[in-house]
């Protein structure tokens, strides 16, 4: 796993809301653009390419825009590249924003709001998960 998606996987472990928002965001940008960048590679499933994709681009524009630029040392990464991390970090993504959506003191518009997010986190998953089988 590269220092980029570790400190990822760390910020989405934070106590603090706004450095897990500002990771989902981060994950949700590169995982997305990942996926455009996939869609039209040799041996991948345009439509579940497509599919992650728009499900991230959906979840992150639900999220508030993070305070920093981009994670460092993040950039979009090979279309060739192994998919298994970037699939445990939507995964880990969802699972940091259910959390969040839990805690007490949140207003119930942001409780439907990072629920709705869980589940765009997990079809994004599900769909690059399975981009290269056919």
């Amino acid at each position: 796993m590269s220092d980029a998606l570790r400190h990822l996987n760390t910020a989405l472990g934070s106590n603090s809301p706004t450095h897990v928002l500002s990771a989902a965001w981060a994950t949700f940008d590169v995982v997305g653009q990942l996926a455009d960048d996939i869609t039209w590679t040799a041996g991948t499933d345009e439509f579940k390419a497509m599919i992650a994709a728009q499900a991230c681009s959906t979840a992150r524009s639900a999220l508030p825009l993070p305070q920093a630029d981009r994670t460092p040392g993040m950039s979009t990464p090979d279309p060739g590249a192994p998919l298994d991390p970037y699939v445990e970090l939507l995964n880990r993504t969802g699972m940091a924003l259910a959390a969040l959506a839990a805690r007490d003191g949140v207003s119930d518009e942001d409780r439907v709001r990072l629920t709705d997010t869980v589940g765009q986190a997990e079809l994004a998953a599900a769909a690059l998960a399975n981009v290269r089988e056919r």
